[in-house]
């Protein structure tokens, strides 16, 4: 199981409301040879940045393709002809298996 966002919320109110902040969000990752109940990085003290586990969109698209035994540098083609990679070529966060 894969629950993930797109967005969280800034984590200063500014006077109207927090925002968008598409920098440091959380997502679970569950089942697939998964740890249970691993956390992987944290967050700036404030909320801001990753103080480490920065997880880049290709890695987490090769983490969850890894979970669910895609081939990873196997190329295939888009509908529109584009050639891709599960995770376009990047490494899967091996610190979350199990």
């Amino acid at each position: 199981m894969v629950l993930a966002t797109e967005f969280r919320r800034k984590p200063q109110f500014q006077g109207i409301g927090r925002g968008h902040h598409p920098i440091c969000f959380s997502t679970v990752l569950a089942g697939a040879g998964v740890k249970r109940g691993y956390v992987y990085g944290t967050r700036h003290k404030r909320g801001e940045y990753d103080d480490d586990g920065e997880v880049s969109v290709g890695a987490f698209h090769a983490t969850v393709g890894w979970a669910l035994g895609l081939p990873l540098s196997e190329s295939v083609e888009s509908s529109s002809g584009r050639p891709f990679t599960v995770g376009d070529n990047e490494k899967p966060v091996m610190e979350v298996s199990a």
